[in-house]
């Protein structure tokens, strides 16, 4: 069982209630840690009130909380303050983990959440528990260096100015130790074993605490990323293929985010183009919000459409209800191995970029494939890709030696394309590698759910290329043309910048 079997939920400082402070509190009682020698009760179990929870989130301050079958298992409290002059500081001020659920990754999902921001200044915590330093330095990529902690100290007095713990504590940090006398004593009973360990995979930069102390533990932007060894590069691609769900689903698909403005147009488009006088059975593989399969239906259409992202699928159902579209269906299925048993769709669509979501083609031939399975001898699939023409002509960042892509990675800059514009084009954010696949870092904020970077991965196509996965799948290339947003029925020349899309017309064999 890992991290990502759990439900995390974020919340603002300003939106914790009662009830989840209580909640909060019993947590911390039961499962911090007991008080060392020099504490006000040694050996008795450490308890925090609901009123000094809230005291942990200062303004501007967070909290994510994971649940287990509804059950409190975990949470995080900190700060993400903004410093004139300097950038972002994300500051973890307490993190709880149930000891049940402790080592399934519970704490490091928590702790990526807010660390994963890959354009802040700085990422920290104070503890007295080695395993969360080199959590941090194993989300950030970065090592804590006592130097640069010590040039540092300003900007982290001025971030920790309303933390209980930090206002005013004395610091230390030296060539030896970075520590701030907090002067909580809690037990160190097994911090050699656990010191000891940690010592065990890499230097140790922070040096030793006495009870009542904490280190004090920060990385920084500025400082330059430690190498990825391939394990660690296969993880984080892995990571980010399994994340590209939740990034898909977070994408604010309103009728004014660009990639859904002109369905009205593209039904048209399909409507002509697959024939389509009413009646015929047509299927919509990835339908996201069932914009195209709503307007099939009202063609008269018998519309199914298909997403893996739950939430589109539960908002197309509600929808189509309220239009009282009665001929539209709608299922949770993955694009690669639906299995619609009934069969014989006269006509499929699968629009804007379903194939050439995996960067592995072999997956993506797998849609094509799926598609060509559910249409009926002499049916019809129009389908768009986007286009590696365009793409390749603009990319100011390639990739030109795979073995480079740490790196490349590492200095790509984020952006908020998926949640604000949907403009998956603008060089400025993407990197080319040389088998046609495109590398971007996604980030989504205040949407109500914990706030993410993610790496996204898509393939790209040439006309060409179309015509192989088509014939590879049975279909037969009617035409395939390049495209523009809105105008489907003009084709353009493959390099032309509004030429974003390319959309292909294939039949099934007989």
């Amino acid at each position: 069982m890992r991290g990502d079997d759990y439900d995390y939920d974020w919340r603002s400082g300003d939106h914790l209630d009662d009830a989840l402070l209580a909640e909060c509190s019993e947590l911390f009682s039961m499962h911090y840690g007991v008080w060392g020698a020099s504490g006000p009760r040694p050996g008795k179990q450490i308890s925090l009130s609901p009123s000094k929870v809230r005291e942990f989130v200062p303004s501007p301050g967070w909290a994510v909380l994971a649940r287990r079958g509804g059950e409190l298992v975990g949470y995080a409290l900190g700060i993400r303050k903004t410093i004139d002059g300097f950038g972002t500081m994300d500051w973890v001020t307490q993190l709880v983990v149930h000891t049940e659920h402790r080592n399934r990754g519970v704490a490091t999902q928590l702790l990526f959440t807010f660390w994963g921001f890959s354009d802040h200044a700085a990422w920290g915590l104070v503890t007295t528990n080695p395993y969360a330093v080199r959590a941090l330095e194993h989300i950030t990529h970065r090592r804590c260096d006592l130097a640069v902690i010590g040039e540092r100290l300003a900007e982290i007095r001025a971030a920790g100015e309303g933390i209980p713990y930090a206002k005013d504590r004395p610091i230390e940090v030296t060539g030896a130790r970075s520590v701030i006398d907090t002067a909580f004593f809690i037990s160190h009973e097994k911090l050699p074993d656990k010191l000891r360990r940690v010592k065990e995979s890499a230097p140790w930069q922070l040096g030793e605490i006495a009870e009542g102390e904490e280190w004090l533990a920060f990385t920084f932007r500025s400082q330059r990323p430690k190498a990825y060894r391939p394990d660690e590069l296969k993880a984080l691609l892995d990571r980010s293929d399994r994340t590209a769900r939740n990034a898909y689903a977070r994408m604010a698909m309103g009728e004014r985010h660009a990639w859904a403005r002109h369905a009205a147009h593209e039904v048209e488009v399909a409507v002509d183009t697959l024939a389509l006088t009413g009646g015929e059975r047509v299927l919509d593989v990835g339908c996201g919000r069932g914009r195209h399969t709503h307007l099939l239906g009202q063609h008269g259409c018998n519309a199914v459409g298909v997403d893996f992202v739950e939430a589109f699928v539960t908002h197309a159902r509600a929808e189509a209800s309220a239009l009282a579209i009665e001929c539209v269906n709608f299922f949770v299925g993955d694009a690669r191995t639906l299995d619609l048993t009934d069969g014989g769709y006269d006509a499929a669509l699968c629009l804007y970029d379903v194939i050439g979501t995996f960067p592995d083609q072999a997956e993506n031939q797998r849609i094509v494939d799926c598609l060509a399975r559910h249409l009926r001898p002499g049916g019809r699939l129009l389908a768009s890709v986007m286009n590696l023409e365009l793409t390749s002509s603009i990319a100011s960042l390639r990739l030109d030696d795979v073995a480079n892509l740490p790196e490349a990675l590492q200095a790509l800059p984020p952006s908020r394309t998926m949640q604000q514009s949907g403009n998956v084009y603008d060089p400025k954010y993407f990197l080319l590698d040389p088998e046609g696949v495109v590398y971007r870092k996604e980030q989504f904020d205040d949407d109500g759910k914990p706030p993410g970077e993610y790496v996204v991965r898509d393939r790209r196509y040439t006309r060409q290329q179309v015509r192989e996965m088509c014939e590879r799948a049975g279909l037969r290339l009617v035409w395939a043309r390049p495209v523009a947003l809105g105008r489907w029925t003009e084709a353009l020349e493959g390099t032309d910048p509004r030429a974003k899309e390319i959309l292909f017309l294939a039949e099934r064999s007989g």
